[in-house]
């Protein structure tokens, strides 16, 4: 095969290989919902959520992937073991969300009210956290990998047994958070506030921590 015919076979496959676009995102009303929701459909996917009331709804498994939630009352509601890949919920006001056991790989909750919610076993892997209170939330067990923590209140928070390798902490608030027996491996934990937080048992390898506040914190075992 000469040099020519090798170079037109090798941008043949390129193009072969090129992702196709990604699925518009589509407005989706309450009544429009409402009528998908009773007529046994719940898979949504691209959609943009806007002023739906998911209230004393059963979403317990419902897929909402690369969804947009928009001024939706969330407060309280449970979306356990729901898909919600990359959705987005910027902003919002979700305090006591029960979002145990979600699918939310790359989701987004920036700047958003996540005060006592419930992210139980939840996969969180390069979700954006950035800005976002999660006081005295739950996410135990949960895997935080290569998450975005910038910036974010973690006051009391429960991380208990969560995978957070390579997750960024940056300038976060964790003061009495607890980490026990959590991966923080390669994590990034510069200029945090620590205080009273419990690092008991925690695996971490490689994490960036030469600024960290190390006041009153528990590293037994670290």
């Amino acid at each position: 095969m000469d040099w020519l015919t090798k170079l037109f076979s090798q941008e043949n496959q390129q193009k072969n290989e090129t992702p196709k676009p990604a699925a518009p995102i589509k407005s989706l009303t309450h009544k429009e919902f409402k009528n998908k929701y009773d007529n046994g459909e719940r898979q949504f996917k691209n959609y943009i959520l806007d002023n739906i009331n998911l209230k004393k709804i059963n979403l317990y498994g419902v897929s909402f992937e690369n969804c947009t939630f928009q001024l939706i009352d969330l407060r309280d509601v449970s979306l356990r073991d729901a898909n919600l890949k990359q959705a987005n919920f910027d902003g919002m006001k979700l305090k006591g969300i029960d979002l145990s056991n979600a699918a939310l790989h790359q989701a987004s909750f920036v700047a958003t009210d996540l005060r006592a919610s419930n992210f139980t076993g939840a996969t969180l892997t390069k979700v954006d956290f950035h800005y976002t209170n999660l006081y005295y939330a739950c996410l135990r067990g949960s895997n935080l990998s290569e998450a975005n923590l910038q910036n974010a209140e973690l006051t009391h928070a429960n991380f208990k047994e969560a995978n957070l390798s390579n997750a960024n902490l940056n300038n976060s608030n964790l003061a009495w958070a607890d980490f026990t027996r959590s991966n923080l491996c390669g994590a990034n934990l510069l200029n945090t506030n620590s205080f009273d937080a419990d690092f008991y048992n925690a695996e971490m390898r490689n994490c960036l921590m030469n600024k960290m506040s190390y006041t009153h914190k528990n590293f037994s075992k670290s």
